[in-house]
């Protein structure tokens, strides 16, 4: 080929190999880690990462959760300090400008880019859960952020559809029951109250307990305050901790 025809069609070619880019590997957008205590942590909306070549998404709420990566990392520390063992982790690298995992897939992404990152979330989901369902005071823990009341811990749990709430108010060792004795205030009071501001996404009622091969899954909704500086995240991240850990024993006794 002659060098003139080279330079007419180097052009052609650049603009049809440009949108071949390589997909980027999943651990790029997600963080995966397999753990040994019957506790799935979801962390779905704390990611800052862009999905390599794909558009923001138009539609669907596209904040971030801020710092709740931060926390969960920070609980697991706590776990492994207090028990010597983890929980399983899932949870978003990729920001949720690209996909929010706690929606339907239909209205999750829209660049197709994004489904093979969707699909490995909840795959990795999936694997947590039917590892863990067996074993006593299984749950799912799906963390998240909220700005509405900054000092407060809102439970979403579909009013009692994903979890067995009174498991959570009991006394002395039930999770909620834990949380709030170590002051983190979380609303509603009583297992039996509705759920009036978040009541719990697509991650809970996929893994639920009333879901097929479900377990236990309550969403938790951190108020900002909880969530402001490194050691204000470890003050919190060790009364989750504790909790998850009495919530553990109370199981096995029962």
């Amino acid at each position: 080929m002659s060098q003139k025809v080279n330079k007419l069609l180097a052009p052609l070619l650049l603009a049809i190999c440009l949108p071949c880019h390589a997909a980027q590997p999943l651990d790029t957008y997600l963080t995966i880690s397999t753990g040994s205590l019957p506790i799935v942590l979801s962390v779905p909306h704390g990611g800052e990462v862009a999905l390599d070549g794909a558009a923001e998404r138009v539609n669907g709420t596209k904040v971030q959760d801020d710092r709740v990566n931060q926390l969960a990392a920070a609980i697991q520390r706590q776990l492994q300090a207090k028990t010597g063992k983890e929980a399983y982790l899932v949870g978003a690298k990729i920001s949720r400008k690209y996909v929010d995992f706690n929606r339907r897939a239909d209205e999750a992404y829209e660049s197709p880019d994004a489904a093979r990152v969707y699909e490995a979330y909840y795959g990795a989901l999936r694997r947590a859960v039917n590892r863990v369902r067996a074993q006593p005071g299984a749950l799912l823990v799906d963390i998240h952020g909220q700005s509405f009341k900054r000092d407060v811990v809102f439970r979403g749990t579909g009013s009692g559809l994903t979890a067995r709430n009174a498991r959570f108010y009991g006394e002395p060792d039930g999770l909620i029951t834990r949380l709030n004795v170590a002051g983190l205030n979380v609303q509603p009071e009583t297992a039996e109250a509705k759920e009036q501001h978040f009541s719990g996404g697509t991650i809970v009622r996929v893994f639920g307990y009333q879901a097929p091969q479900g377990i236990d899954s309550v969403q938790l909704e951190f108020g900002a305050n909880l969530r402001t500086t490194p050691e204000r995240i470890e003050q919190t991240a060790a009364i989750v901790a504790d909790a998850l850990i009495r919530h553990l024993l109370a199981a096995n006794e029962n």
